[in-house]
């Protein structure tokens, strides 16, 4: 009894050090001596200064609205608490230890320096997408053991998993030369192997339905991908974001290891398996339609429309962020016949929620995040509209996959695929910015509608 309340007297005094840590920050610098001094020293005039720290505290304000629900469910659950608790800390640290470098003029850079899309140009911005693009489509052929596959096969303890494992490596592998070879550049190539390992490993977490360890492992990704990407852009220029993309994925080859030392490799199990050679064309094609517009518009736009365009797409995968991991649960549930309406309901009217939000909070955010990605608004404001028959998207084709019809999704996703590269050749000329965008939406809509008449199909 004597130790339990020693323990507890030891909590409440550390928490309480910490709570009386914490305060200073936010008197210091949210609400007196560094607000005042952004308005008085930083931001050109007064007016100015006040406006924009009044939409940048806005901004963070959002963002721990739609974060902390997400952070605190992930706590409580995984059992993360201290370790959160010490990255969130630490990320504020870091953060007031850079506005010590915030000088007169340099204002979007003391609000939100941490932001990589601040420090760099539109044309470097579009020279990192159109290399991520090149790393995406050989992700696409390589990744032999695509995530649904393993999603599927892992469900129904299928034995082929180890095999595909092994033989998606060897694929790997030779994409790694090939990359090396043909841009003489290793960060694309290391992040090549890093794509697949992920994409492996977190689909053998989902078909076991270990959610806990996938978001546990997704977590560590996002996190080191953050801390390293600033610091990598900081030290090395912007082409060290790639670097530092690869080495946040080296935590993945652990379980990759560990499985594909599992059973014993049988190749011959590969050519019995057409849901997994469905499945593979279809996940290229997905990939092309997701890359290939990027290496289509260099020669139509160049490197500053695909800037643009990339960080529009950027925050359209933020706004799938829920719908995707919708798909991610409900894939094993549906393979088990789980229908799980209500969240699917809910899904599809997230979807057209977080449409007109990101519709009106565009002109309003990014002019202040991303000052030099003006043009990005005018894309994502019609690219929003697509969240909703992407969110309709994630549940059709979990529908499909679950009965093993890869070949109808395949179908769909070359059309959208077809679709898209069509518009964007026709349409970018002539409406640039717009026409990109047009193009993007009408691949969705478009692809929602094959989709939707497969699984019509599939009932009959």
């Amino acid at each position: 009894m004597i130790e339990m309340n020693k323990d507890y007297k030891r909590t409440v005094f550390s928490w309480s050090m910490y709570d009386f840590a914490n305060q200073p920050f936010t008197t210091l610098i949210v609400t007196f001596i560094y607000s005042t001094y952004f308005v008085q020293a930083i931001a050109l005039d007064q007016i100015t200064g006040t406006v924009l720290w009044s939409r940048g505290i806005m901004v963070t304000a959002l963002f721990v609205a739609f974060i902390s629900p997400l952070m605190g469910a992930i706590a409580d659950q995984g059992g993360y608490r201290k370790a959160l608790l010490i990255f969130w800390t630490w990320i504020c640290i870091i953060g007031s230890f850079f506005l010590f470098f915030s000088y007169e003029g340099e204002i979007y850079k003391a609000l939100f320096w941490f932001v990589i899309a601040t420090l760099i140009e539109p044309e470097q911005y579009g020279e990192i997408s159109y290399l991520l693009s090149i790393v995406g489509i050989s992700f696409a052929v390589c990744l032999i053991g695509v995530r649904e596959t393993i999603v599927v096969y892992t469900a129904k303890k299928n034995p082929i998993i180890p095999t595909v494992f092994i033989v998606t490596g060897i694929a790997g592998l030779v994409g790694f030369f090939t990359l090396s070879i043909m841009f003489t550049r290793l960060d694309i190539s290391f992040l090549l192997l890093g794509y697949i390992v992920n994409d492996l490993c977190l689909g053998y977490f989902l078909g076991l339905k270990f959610y806990k360890k996938y978001a546990k492992f997704v977590l560590t990704q996002k996190g080191l991908s953050f801390v390293l990407g600033i610091l990598f852009v900081l030290v090395f220029g912007y082409e060290g974001i790639i670097f530092a993309l690869a080495i946040s994925y080296a935590h993945f080859i652990i379980i990759y290891v560990k499985v594909g030392r599992l059973e014993k490799i049988k190749f011959s199990s590969l050519k019995e398996s057409k849901f997994l050679i469905d499945n593979y064309i279809m996940n290229v094609s997905t990939n092309f339609r997701s890359h290939l517009d990027k290496i289509v518009l260099l020669p139509l736009a160049g490197y500053s429309l695909i800037g643009n365009y990339a960080l529009g797409l950027q925050v359209f995968a933020i706004m799938m962020i829920f719908p995707r991991l919708v798909f991610k649960y409900i894939l094993p549930h549906d393979v088990e016949g789980n229908e799980n309406k209500n969240l699917k309901i809910f899904t599809i009217i997230f979807g057209i929620g977080i449409a007109f939000l990101g519709y009106l909070l565009a002109p309003i955010i990014i002019p202040v995040v991303f000052p030099k990605f003006i043009v990005t608004v005018e894309i994502i404001q019609i690219i929003s509209f697509a969240a909703i028959p992407a969110s309709i998207n994630q549940i059709q084709t979990s529908k499909l996959l679950a009965m093993e019809k890869a070949r109808s999704v395949l179908v769909s996703r070359l059309t959208g695929l077809a679709t898209i590269i069509t518009l964007l050749i026709i349409l970018t000329p002539i409406l640039q910015e717009k026409g990109v965008a047009v193009a993007f939406l009408v691949s969705s809509i478009t692809l929602c509608l094959s989709l939707f008449i497969f699984n019509l199909r599939a009932k009959m």
